[in-house]
């Protein structure tokens, strides 16, 4: 499953093994979603193995295989949490960006809200329905994930970490503001799972700016 380079991380990680194995997992599903891509795109049939899913200097994974040389490589992103895996790729404009998260369905601490979210964030939840407080926090808070690793920011620190400025029930979406971007983050709910995932078309041309 794993290419070299793949598996001298795979030996270095300082992680329980079920982390580990979450680890393994992702990088699984982000592999199907490539060749699946790549077959379909340029009608190549790619072992697991081909595809190498590499850290790039800021962390973030990046899809390198010597069959892809002079052509569009997906852009991928992973996310795994209690045992659950999941992985998004895309080909498409050099320099758009990917985001994923996932998280489980399960009663935060008390006080979580106020750590984890703004006061305008809290604001958005005050509106719901009681019975979809506690979930739609899951949602808000995998969005925000999902958009930080589609533009390649961190969730805390300075003004540019993503913060929620909108939702919307009837669609799941969120609207995530960024470092002077704005992105829309679809989340889905499966059983009790809660995803969410962003894509940044990346830097607009000089003519779609004008």
């Amino acid at each position: 499953m794993l290419g070299r380079r793949e598996r001298e991380l795979f030996a270095s990680l300082d992680l329980p093994e079920t982390r580990q194995l979450e680890w393994l997992a992702a990088r699984t599903a982000a592999k199907e979603c490539v060749a699946e891509l790549v077959s379909a795109a340029h009608g190549l049939d790619l072992l697991h193995a081909e595809i190498e899913i590499l850290p790039d200097e800021q962390g973030a994974p990046v899809v390198v295989c010597p069959a892809l040389d002079g052509l569009c490589a997906p852009a991928v992103s992973l996310a795994h949490t209690h045992g659950h895996a999941a992985a998004l790729a895309a080909i498409g404009t050099p320099g758009a960006g990917l985001g994923i998260d996932i998280e489980r369905l399960v009663p935060r601490a008390q006080g979580f809200a106020e750590v984890a979210l703004t006061e305008a964030e809290r604001r958005l939840l005050e509106a719901l329905p009681a019975d979809r407080t506690e979930e739609w926090l899951l949602r808000v808070w995998c969005a925000r994930e999902a958009a930080g690793k589609a533009l390649g920011v961190g969730l805390t620190g300075d003004d540019g970490a993503p913060r929620a400025s909108a939702l919307d029930l009837g669609s799941e979406t969120l609207l995530v503001d960024a470092s002077g971007r704005r992105l829309l983050a679809r989340t889905h709910r499966e059983q009790e799972l809660v995803f969410a995932t962003a894509v940044d078309p990346g830097p607009a041309s000089e003519e779609e700016a004008r």
